[in-house]
């Protein structure tokens, strides 16, 4: 698994973790009390298990995560909402791909996956990366603070207005955070593709006067 994909999945938990925590706290948990009825080895074991659940944890959170963002897409009537540019932008980036398939919204995301992976710069690719990143974690992790208010279907856990308050301060933060970075990525796509699009037209400008030689000399 690659750093980028781990930092994905490793992330949602802690967010999972502390919004459950927050949640315990303002139902009067006694957090001193319970680890005082455990002893050290119970200890251990429930932290090595806790350890051990983060990337299975953060898979989930993940998943749930991503088909909530598949169902958006669909209700925006997007391909997904991994490739969403102006048509302007896909008329100049499809000649680029060197396809036989049609410009059609199926292929949008195959066709931005390949422009980004294949023909754009290992910088900008790496710059696209980053904030994809960002947009990944910060959405996950709103979702992941969202599924933690599914403990109250504990007898030890109830919803109270400061637990909410603070689900919904996080989910603004997290949401706007990740929203700026979705619409980052999308741009640079767009910028790229239309740069593209010109060095395209200006290398078959450059070859027009040779080939006319050719021609004539043919």
């Amino acid at each position: 698994m690659d750093e980028a994909r781990r930092f994905r999945f490793l992330i949602p938990p802690f967010f999972l973790a502390l919004s459950v925590a927050t949640g315990l706290y303002f139902s009067d948990f006694g957090f001193g009390r319970a680890l005082e009825s455990y002893g050290n080895e119970q200890l251990v074991l429930f932290g090595a298990v806790a350890g051990a659940s983060l990337l299975p944890v953060g898979f989930f959170v993940t998943s749930v995560s991503i088909l909530c963002l598949h169902l958006f897409a669909r209700i925006r009537g997007w391909g997904s909402h991994e490739a969403v540019l102006a048509p302007q932008a896909w008329e100049r980036l499809w000649p680029l791909l060197s396809t036989t398939k049609p410009l059609s919204r199926e292929w949008h995301l195959y066709g931005s996956a390949t422009f980004d992976h294949e023909l754009i710069s290992t910088g900008v690719h790496e710059w696209i990366q980053r904030r994809w990143t960002t947009f990944n974690v910060s959405i996950h992790s709103v979702t992941a603070v969202v599924v933690a208010h599914l403990a109250v279907l504990s007898p030890i856990i109830h919803e109270s207005w400061q637990w909410a308050l603070l689900t919904l301060l996080f989910g603004v933060i997290l949401g706007v955070c990740g929203a700026v970075a979705w619409r980052h990525t999308m741009r640079m796509l767009e910028f790229q593709a239309s740069r593209s699009a010109a060095n395209q037209t200006q290398s078959d400008k450059s070859l027009q006067p040779a080939v006319v030689t050719a021609t004539r000399r043919a």
